[in-house]
């Protein structure tokens, strides 16, 4: 297991749980004090400090980042110039998502996604996870928005484990994190500021719907994906 600390870090702690590898995003922080990754973690989600970090500190710790982790940086897209994208970016990395994952959220966030799109990136999410957590023990589940390539990476490592649980046991565990997806940041429970979002959007389906689904969804993967 990882000796890496996981505070803060949802995909982290999902990987090192189960045993998995390449969830999490993993970036370079600088050794100057208060911008280690625990401590920008502190200053950025503590309740005391939540929407309250200066812009100009904001944009200090978003160039450090961009300075140290320049190929990441050039897998995400977003406007460098627009100080909300630049400080969602930083949330994203601090809080230890992947690439795939920010970029997700900045297209839900800075995009202009249609809702029809969104519900409907819902329910392919939500499909891929109740398959996924049938094969693990249900506790931490995925409780961020976690986009297809990094389901499907996940996928590949859990498709040959057992079958823990019924696809509905699985189904209501994915549908009460759910419930605990809130929109936008400045809620402490949010933390991780709107990377954990509202899945109250996406539409109930069926167990069975779910089953069907996903065994579409998974064996045209199996044909087209490698992991890595």
């Amino acid at each position: 297991m990882s000796a890496e600390n996981p505070l803060g870090q949802p995909a982290l702690l999902f990987e090192q749980k189960h045993g998995l590898s390449g969830i999490a995003g993993r970036y370079v922080f600088s050794s100057a004090p208060g911008m280690d990754r625990l401590s920008l973690q502190q200053k950025i989600w503590s309740p005391s400090c939540m929407n309250t970090v200066a812009q100009e500190e904001l944009t200090a710790i978003f160039q450090e980042l961009k300075r140290l982790n320049p190929e990441a940086i050039s897998k995400i897209a977003f406007d460098h110039d627009i100080h909300k994208q630049a400080n969602d970016v930083v949330y994203g990395m601090v809080s230890g998502f992947n690439v795939d994952d920010i970029n997700l959220f900045m297209k839900r966030a800075h995009g202009n996604l249609s809702q029809t799109e969104w519900t409907g990136l819902l329910n392919d999410v939500r499909a891929w996870e109740a398959k996924i957590m049938q094969r693990l023990e249900l506790k931490p589940s995925i409780e961020w928005v976690a986009a297809e390539p990094t389901l499907q990476n996940i996928w590949q490592q859990v498709k040959d484990k057992p079958i823990l649980h019924t696809l509905e046991v699985s189904t209501n565990t994915v549908n009460a994190n759910m419930s605990k997806w809130l929109l936008g940041a400045g809620i402490v429970t949010a933390a991780i500021g709107g990377y954990v979002l509202g899945r109250s959007m996406s539409v109930k389906k069926s167990p069975s719907h779910s089953a069907t689904y996903l065994d579409e969804k998974s064996n045209a993967s199996n044909q087209s994906y490698t992991y890595k």
